[in-house]
């Protein structure tokens, strides 16, 4: 995977969408509390994404963006 084509991607698809931040994350720190206490975040300015992929044909996908202080029941909400 080429780290700088996908932040190029990322920066030009965010670009006009308002104030963020990209940055390395390392994959061991997933859990949210793990995350929020390395990198300095409040549960109350970070957000969960889960990618969902449907069974039809062709797939639908769908993307669920919760807040860390927040639970997502992606079985019955995303359906909905």
């Amino acid at each position: 995977m080429d780290v700088d084509v996908d932040r190029e991607g990322l920066e030009a698809a965010l670009k006009g969408l308002g104030e963020h931040e990209l940055f390395p994350c390392d994959p061991a720190l997933a859990d949210t509390a793990a995350f929020c206490a390395a990198y300095g975040f409040s549960p109350g300015d970070s957000a969960n994404t889960i990618v969902v992929v449907g069974k039809s044909d062709p797939p639908v996908y769908a993307a669920c963006v919760a807040l860390a202080t927040h639970r997502l029941d992606v079985n019955h909400r995303v359906k909905d």
